[in-house]
């Protein structure tokens, strides 16, 4: 069947709308990285889809959009070397894709909260451990006061 003046017309259409659909969701993709960057206090130089050939930003996957629970990116950062991410996302290879659909203080409010999980979980395992080091102590005193003079010379305490 031959192309028709209005096949070309529609594909036209078509195609507008998918630039204007893929525009959105780059800008939208773009603003998000700067949310995220801004809780991180670090700048962006710029950043790129995961399958972007070199000097484009590439596209987001329909795959990444449907099924994935992320929207994998990179970044090149206009600062210093910064650790962008928590022990539950690392956000220098991208964001959930929930991101997508949150508010900026949603999105803030996300990541400070994943950054006050990850400091009082530090400070729980720090508190153990110096709890663990405190009875290994208790344990190695009262084990030392024991021993008769002669014993603690032959360990060398």
């Amino acid at each position: 069947m031959p192309y028709t003046e209005d096949d070309i017309s529609e594909y036209l259409v078509t195609l507008g709308v998918f630039e204007k659909k893929r525009s959105i969701l780059e800008n939208r993709v773009d603003h998000i990285i700067s949310v995220i960057l801004k809780v991180f206090k670090a700048r962006l130089g710029c950043w790129y889809f995961y399958n972007a050939r070199e000097g484009e930003v590439g596209e987001c996957s329909s795959y990444e959009l449907r099924d994935k629970d992320s929207i994998e990116i990179s970044y090149i950062l206009d600062t210093k070397p910064v650790d962008i991410g928590t022990q539950f996302w690392d956000y220098s290879a991208g964001f959930p894709r929930r991101f997508l659909f949150m508010t900026d203080k949603e999105i803030t409010d996300h990541i400070k909260a994943e950054l006050q999980t990850e400091k009082e979980l530090k400070k729980k395992r720090q508190k153990e451990a110096s709890e663990k080091k405190a009875k290994r102590d208790r344990v190695k005193k009262s084990a030392l006061a024991k021993l008769t003079k002669t014993e603690r010379q032959a360990l060398g305490v």
